[in-house]
């Protein structure tokens, strides 16, 4: 064994959270999966253009499964939203479509200019009318609590928390990818789209599992009859899903022999009070990663990208050991906010 091959080995060993150095004595705590990826597995999608044109042209040729999670769709006031909506609504009614997006969002009220004049709208019910077609589900997931989604009008309500996953199943490929469903990030809002294609070895099954489970707890839109299960159920099955037990640790003979170029460890993260998992959250494996890498190797140099760049103490407190660290984010031209009309401009803003 290579000395790069036990490092690889030990920082797969953090990520799952199977590197005993950094287990209590008494853990009975389950490893999270753990999935070998093949260089035809992996490929990139490099701009927005690309990205909606990839979904709209996989949706509509969709055979057997169109599963699509994400904080919101946008509600057809530009071009390629309408498009998109249109490849939703030619999915054939024996492929079986979920949409799952965040409640809060997806029911905010917005105006949008048509034909008939400026109307009052929401990207819940955008997505409902292209889904009338088919028979799809479309459903919406409370972050919140009860009492918090009724004491916060829309849309503060969203600063409390949201449903962030973007995820986009469709029959045997997934892409996995910072962007919305909507319109500016159809177009010209650059984001990190990643496309596991082929089953992924098992990693599109997995993301397409989490997305069903989520929306057995999610609410149907506009169906009262749907029955949702609960919390403690929820957790049951994500705790089944994030067991990876079965999954064992790679070895030097998997690296060798079988073509693998990458592994990947899918994590999970609920907000603080949301419920109690049996599993550890992305956050603690995100930091013990980087841990376990300045452990093997003080010199090691870290390199982040993050649209968002606002990094927890802890994280912060991680990232501060390493001699060598890049990170690269957003500019303030796509960090800011638009002004609203007739007033000042200040600094820059995202188109």
């Amino acid at each position: 064994m290579t000395a790069t091959q036990k490092s690889f080995l030990r920082l797969i060993q953090a990520a799952r959270g199977t590197l005993a150095s950094q287990l209590p004595p008494t853990s009975n705590q389950k490893p999270l999966p753990c999935f070998p990826l093949k260089s035809h597995h992996v490929t990139t999608i490099d701009t927005p253009t690309d990205f909606h044109r990839r979904l709209c042209n996989a949706i509509s040729n969709a055979k057997h499964r169109v599963h699509l999670a994400s904080l919101y769709i946008g509600t057809g006031s530009g071009t390629q939203e309408c498009e998109f909506l249109n490849a939703l609504a030619s999915v054939d009614s024996s492929v079986h479509v979920q949409i799952l997006l965040d409640e809060n969002r997806a029911r905010r009220l917005v105006k949008q200019n048509s034909s008939n004049g400026a109307e009052i709208t929401s990207s819940a019910k955008a997505v409902q009318q292209s889904l009338q077609t088919n028979g799809a589900g479309l459903y919406l997931f409370p972050a919140l609590p009860e009492f918090k989604r009724s004491l916060l009008p829309s849309p503060l309500n969203e600063i409390a928390g949201v449903f962030h996953i973007k995820a986009y199943v469709i029959d045997d490929d997934l892409i996995l990818s910072g962007a919305n469903l909507s319109q500016e990030y159809f177009t010209d809002r650059q984001d990190r789209y990643l496309e596991i294609k082929d089953g992924g070895g098992g990693l599109v099954d997995f993301y397409c599992e989490l997305i069903e489970i989520l929306c057995q707890y999610s609410f149907r839109f506009q169906d009262v009859s749907h029955t949702r299960v609960s919390k403690r159920e929820l957790v049951k099955s994500l705790g089944k899903l994030m067991d990876g037990s079965h999954h064992a640790d790679p070895t030097v003979t998997d690296l060798e022999t079988e073509n693998v170029v990458a592994y990947a460890v899918p994590t999970f993260q609920v907000p603080s009070g949301f419920s109690t998992l049996d599993f550890p959250m992305d956050a603690i494996q995100t930091r013990n990663l980087l841990l376990a890498a300045h452990e093997q190797d003080d010199s090691t140099c870290v390199q982040l990208a993050s649209a968002y760049l606002n990094p927890t103490p802890k994280l912060v407190s991680t990232l501060s050991k390493f001699k060598h660290l890049k990170l690269l984010t957003a500019g303030y031209k796509s960090h800011g906010f638009a002004p609203k009309p007739r007033q000042p401009r200040r600094g820059d803003w995202v188109p």
